[in-house]
C-alpha cells in the first residue's frame, strides 16, 4: 500500500516537473520571440536612419552645388526663423510652406522681380513690404527687393530667402527629427524630379 502511494506522489511530481518544464519553455518561447521582435524594429530603426541620413546628405550637396543666386548675407533674424518653423509644425499652413521650399529650392532657382505687376506686395515670412528692381532704381528704398521662385505666385524678401534657406541646410542635418523628416522628403522628391528633367 506505502509503495502504491509513493508511485503516486513519484508520478504527480514527474508530471509536476513535465508541466514546470513545458510553461518554462513556452516562457522562454515568448521571451526569445520578444528578443527576436526587438531585435527585428533595431535593425529595421537602423535601416530607415541609414537611409534618411543618406538622402539627406544627398540633399545638402544638392543645395550647396546649386545655391548660387542674387542674394546678400544678412545678420540672423531668430523671428523670421521661428515663424517659418511654425509654419511646418502646423498642419494647416504645412502645405504651403512645403510650397514656397519647393519653388525656390535650390536657391539658383531664385531671381530678384525686375517689375511688379501690382502694388503693396508683402513677404508672407517676413511680413515686410516688397519692391522690385525698377522701384530701387527709382528711390523705393524703405522696402525690401523681392524674391521669386520657380512656379510660384509667393514673393518672399531677401531676409526670409536666407532664413528659410538656414533652417533648410540645418534640417538636412537633422534627418530623423519629424521636421527634418518632412523637409528632407520634399528635397527628395524635388531633387529626383530635376535629375530625370535632365535626363
Amino acid at each position: 500500500m506505502g509503495n502504491k502511494v509513493r508511485a503516486k506522489n513519484l508520478n504527480q511530481l514527474s508530471d509536476l516537473k513535465i508541466l514546470l518544464s513545458e510553461s518554462d519553455l513556452i516562457e522562454q518561447k515568448n521571451e526569445e520571440q520578444k528578443q527576436d521582435k526587438e531585435k527585428y524594429q533595431e535593425d529595421w530603426k537602423r535601416k530607415i536612419s541609414a537611409h534618411r541620413k543618406m538622402v539627406a546628405k544627398k540633399n545638402r550637396r544638392w543645395l550647396l552645388e546649386n545655391n548660387e543666386c542674387e542674394l546678400k548675407e544678412f545678420k540672423e533674424f531668430p523671428e523670421i526663423y521661428q515663424k517659418i518653423l511654425s509654419y511646418i509644425n502646423d498642419d494647416k499652413k504645412r502645405k504651403y510652406i512645403i510650397h514656397i521650399i519647393t519653388n525656390f529650392f535650390p536657391l539658383n532657382k531664385t531671381k530678384q522681380v525686375v517689375l511688379f505687376r501690382e502694388e503693396n506686395i508683402k513677404c508672407p515670412l517676413s511680413d515686410f513690404e516688397l519692391t522690385d528692381m525698377k522701384g530701387i532704381l527709382t528711390g523705393n528704398r524703405n522696402k525690401h527687393i523681392a524674391f521669386s521662385g520657380e512656379n510660384s505666385d509667393v514673393f518672399l524678401s531677401g531676409i526670409a530667402l536666407l532664413e528659410l534657406n538656414r533652417l533648410v541646410l540645418e534640417y538636412t542635418y537633422q534627418f530623423d527629427t519629424r521636421e527634418g523628416q518632412i523637409i528632407n522628403h520634399a528635397l527628395d522628391e524635388l531633387r529626383n524630379k530635376s535629375i530625370k528633367n535632365k535626363q
